[in-house]
C-alpha cells in the first residue's frame, strides 16, 4: 500500500496484514503463554520453599544447640543454688556446735552430750568442706559451659556469614530464573495482544508523520512481529549515516561538531552533530566499518533520503586567528618560513611558527600579522 520514500501521515494505513490461519498462532501464544506462567509460578513458589527450608534447618541448628546449653545451665544453677544454701545451713550448725562446746566445757558438771557435739562438729566440718568442693567444681563447670557457649555463639556468626553468602547467591539465581521467566510471559503477552489486536483490525498504521524509509515484507511471506514490517523516518529529523574505518572511530565521540557536504547542494557546508556511533564494527567488502549517525542540525533546504554527502569531523575548533594555506608555508632546514612582499614591492622571506592546522591551512601563531601580504611560488 505505501513504498520507500513516501511520505506518510499519523494513523495512515501502510498494509493489511493476512489472517489465514490467527486463529491457530492464537492458541499455540495462547499454549505458550500458559506454560510460561507455570514456569513463572514456578520459579517463585520454588524460591520461597527455599528460602524457607533453609532459615528453618539453620534455626533448628542454632536452637539446638541453644537449647542444649540452657539445659545444662539451669541444671547447675540449680545445682549451685542447692549448694550454697546447703554450705549456709552447715556453717550456722558449725557455730551452733561451737557454742554447744564451749558451754559444755565450762559446766559443772560437764555437759554429758559434749562429745556426741565435738564429734558432730568434725562430721559437719568434714561435710562443709566437701560440699564446698562440689560448689567450686560446679561454679567452674559453669564458666566452662558460658565460655564453650560463646565460643558457639562465635562459630554460629562466622557460620552465619557463609550461610548468608549461599544464600545470597542462591537467591540471586532465583531471582535471574523468575526475571527470564517473567521476561517470558511479558513477551508472549504482547505477541498475543498484537495478534488478537490484528484480528479485530488486520491493518498496520503508521504511528508518525514522516518517510517510508524501509520495508521489510514481501507479499504472502510470513513475517516476525518482533522485527519492524515499516520503518519511518522523522520527517523534521535530518539525519546522516557515515562508516568510518577502525582508526577514525576511535577519534570521534557523542557531540563532537561535523560538516557535512551534500552532492546536490555543491560547496555549501551543512553543520551537524554525531548523535550517536556503533561500537561493534561490520566487514563491508573485507574492511571492517564502523557506522556513526550525524544529526543536520535546522535548515531550510530540502535534504531527501539517499543523498550522497561527504562529512568532516571537526576534533579540534580554533576561532579568530590568522591562517595560511599550507601551499604558502615552506621548510628549510626543520624552520618554517614564508616570502612576503613588503609595501615597497620587495620579497622578504620569514620565519615563522605555527599551531593547529587541518591538513590544508594552518593557524599562524608568529611571524606574522593581519593585512601582511604572503606570496606562494607557482
Amino acid at each position: 500500500m505505501v513504498s520507500v520514500g513516501e511520505e506518510v501521515k499519523e494513523n495512515q494505513q501502510l498494509a493489511k496484514l493476512s489472517v489465514e490461519n490467527i486463529d491457530e498462532q492464537i492458541k499455540k501464544l495462547t499454549d505458550d503463554l500458559k506454560k510460561s506462567e507455570d514456569t513463572y509460578n514456578q520459579a517463585s513458589n520454588n524460591k520461597e520453599i527455599q528460602q524457607t527450608n533453609s532459615l528453618t534447618s539453620w534455626q533448628d541448628k542454632t536452637n539446638s544447640t541453644k537449647a542444649i546449653y540452657e539445659s545444662k545451665k539451669s541444671e547447675l544453677d540449680k545445682s549451685i543454688s542447692n549448694l550454697t544454701t546447703t554450705i549456709t545451713a552447715k556453717k550456722q550448725r558449725i557455730t551452733e556446735l561451737e557454742e554447744l562446746i564451749k558451754n559444755g566445757e565450762e559446766a559443772v558438771p560437764i555437759d554429758p552430750n559434749l562429745d556426741a557435739y565435738k564429734k558432730e562438729l568434725v562430721e559437719i566440718t568434714k561435710q562443709l568442706g566437701e560440699t564446698e568442693t562440689e560448689l567450686s567444681t560446679a561454679i567452674h563447670n559453669l564458666e566452662l559451659l558460658n565460655s564453650n557457649r560463646q565460643t558457639e555463639i562465635n562459630a554460629e556468626n562466622e557460620s552465619k556469614k557463609s550461610y548468608d553468602y549461599v544464600q545470597n547467591e542462591s537467591n540471586h539465581n532465583s531471582d535471574i530464573a523468575i526475571d527470564a521467566a517473567k521476561r517470558e510471559v511479558d513477551r508472549l503477552y504482547g505477541e498475543l495482544s498484537k495478534v488478537n489486536k490484528l484480528k479485530k483490525d488486520p491493518y498496520l498504521y503508521a504511528g508518525s508523520q514522516g518517510i517510508v524509509t524501509e520495508i521489510n515484507y514481501k507479499e504472502n511471506v510470513l513475517v516476525d512481529l518482533s522485527s519492524p514490517g515499516i520503518v519511518i523516518g522523522d520527517i523534521n529529523k535530518k539525519e546522516v549515516l557515515v562508516s568510518v574505518d577502525q582508526n577514525a572511530i576511535i577519534k570521534i565521540e557523542e557531540g563532537q561538531k561535523v560538516e557535512v557536504q551534500f552532492s546536490a547542494y555543491g560547496d555549501t557546508i551543512f553543520y551537524g552533530t554525531v548523535k550517536s556511533r556503533d561500537l561493534v564494527g561490520k566487514n563491508k567488502n573485507g574492511t571492517i566499518q564502523f557506522d556513526v549517525y550525524v544529526e543536520i542540525d535546522s535548515q531550510d533546504k530540502e535534504i531527501l533520503p539517499e543523498m550522497t554527502c561527504s562529512t568532516k569531523f571537526i576534533s579540534k575548533e580554533v576561532k579568530d586567528i590568522i591562517k595560511l594555506s599550507n601551499k604558502a608555508i615552506q621548510l628549510i632546514e626543520g624552520i618554517q618560513y614564508v616570502d612576503v612582499k613588503l609595501t615597497d614591492g620587495t620579497i622578504e622571506r620569514r620565519e615563522i611558527k605555527t599551531g593547529f592546522s587541518d591538513g590544508k591551512t594552518s593557524e599562524i601563531i608568529e611571524g606574522l600579522s593581519e593585512g601582511d601580504v604572503v606570496v606562494v611560488e607557482s
